[in-house]
């Protein structure tokens, strides 16, 4: 679970793609396990429903900034502590000031806890999505 929780705290970049693979139980940038490519006709198309191979959701649809702010308003009660997560939050690059923040102030754990909960309902709806 924390890799997954990892994976989507670093996807900082709008132009990254990533896939899990079923069979390896892996993310990587490629539309195809590695199992798969080993037996992948380079003239074959991939197919339009996949039950192995699921896009990871993007920057767009990840929304670090909603997840983020919710986590501060309703999970952290000291007053100070929340203002100075929020006013991460104001900056245009956030996620790896937020995070850093997180650590120092030792409420990493408690982040993990949430976003466990938001990453599983978006994965879930991003799966629906594609699917």
């Amino acid at each position: 679970m924390n890799t997954i929780i990892e994976l989507m705290l670093k996807i900082s970049d709008r132009n990254v793609l990533c896939f899990y693979h079923k069979d390896t139980n892996t993310f990587d940038g490629w539309p195809v396990s590695a199992i798969q490519m080993q037996n992948l006709d380079p003239n074959e198309r991939l197919p339009l429903k996949d039950e192995n191979n699921f896009r990871f959701l993007t920057y767009d649809e990840i929304n670090h900034k909603d997840i983020m702010g919710f986590f501060v308003k309703e999970c952290v009660e000291d007053k100070e502590i929340r203002k100075r997560l929020f006013n991460i939050l104001r900056k245009h690059n956030y996620v790896e000031p937020f995070i850093e923040g997180l650590r120092e102030l030792n409420y990493m754990m408690n982040l993990k806890w949430h976003v466990v909960i938001s990453t599983d309902n978006c994965f879930s709806n991003g799966l629906r999505k594609t699917n």
